[in-house]
């Protein structure tokens, strides 16, 4: 009854340590005065962990999650900058910026002229329209003159 209980904990020590996130920022820095483009995997290597290691970090830590959404804007900016110049290849930078970054062609747009006039009638007149329509076409045209 009197005995202790001793909770061991497993598993690796953290490698994250207090400069990781500065580190990070640094990373991220060098490669946009540079105009290289940062990516998890290579920040990961420097760091000498996985980039699944990143998404706990993220979670434990506010300032690392920051420092994560700051390499997702510099890849963006890089790939939007840079893929319009022609320092990237646009069709790739198009890829990632659609995959990655949750970017979309805008929608092709209405001309003015292409406005839908029948909008705002009812169902109801829009068919009798039609049928009207479909009438006038199918008379003889000897019948349309007399009706002159």
């Amino acid at each position: 009854m009197g005995k202790d209980i001793q909770i061991k904990i497993t598993g690796r020590p953290t490698k994250f340590k207090k400069d990781t996130t500065r580190r990070v920022i640094n990373y991220i820095n060098d490669c946009l005065k540079n105009k290289e483009f940062p990516t998890k995997q290579e920040i990961a290597l420097i760091l000498g962990v996985t980039t699944v290691t990143f998404i706990e970090w993220s979670r434990l830590y506010e300032d690392f999650s920051y420092a994560m959404a700051a390499l997702k804007d510099a890849q963006e900016l890089l790939l939007s900058t840079e893929g319009l110049s022609g320092k990237f290849n646009a069709r790739i930078a198009t890829l990632l910026l659609k995959a990655d970054h949750n970017k979309q062609e805008a929608p092709d747009t209405l001309h003015a002229t292409q406005t839908n006039i029948f909008q705002g009638l009812s169902p109801e007149l829009l068919a009798e329209a039609m049928e009207l329509s479909k009438l006038k076409r199918s008379k003889p045209e000897s019948d349309e003159d007399s009706d002159a």
